[in-house]
């Protein structure tokens, strides 16, 4: 029987990537102290979820979402959130070698 896979979902966060503590911690754009409190508030926010589905397109979008969910610290929260704290998370190397046969078939 020959399948045509049209679509794959991921649940991203803790299943296929993990937070990296070394680069967060140690790495170019590592969280100051003052700034990890405002970082954990944003990854566990609802409008961080709500981004995670796709439904914010920009991370303004989300940003202005996360200060409306948190009045008063729309500076503090820009701050770590408009940063490369993207490069804080990384994919599991199972996951890395799983992708890359998916995509290559």
């Amino acid at each position: 029987m020959n399948v045509m896979i049209k679509s794959i979902i991921f649940d991203a966060n803790g299943v296929i990537q993990g937070i990296n503590r070394n680069e967060v911690i140690f790495g170019a754009n590592r969280l100051r102290l003052h700034q990890v409190r405002y970082f954990i508030m944003a990854i566990t926010s609802e409008a961080h979820r709500i981004a995670n589905k796709g439904i914010y397109k920009t991370k303004e979008e989300t940003i202005q979402a996360l200060a409306r969910e948190f009045p008063g610290k729309e500076r503090q929260l820009r701050e770590v959130y408009s940063g490369n704290w993207e490069s804080f998370f990384r994919l599991y190397p199972k996951v890395r070698k799983l992708l890359e046969e998916l995509l290559r078939n």
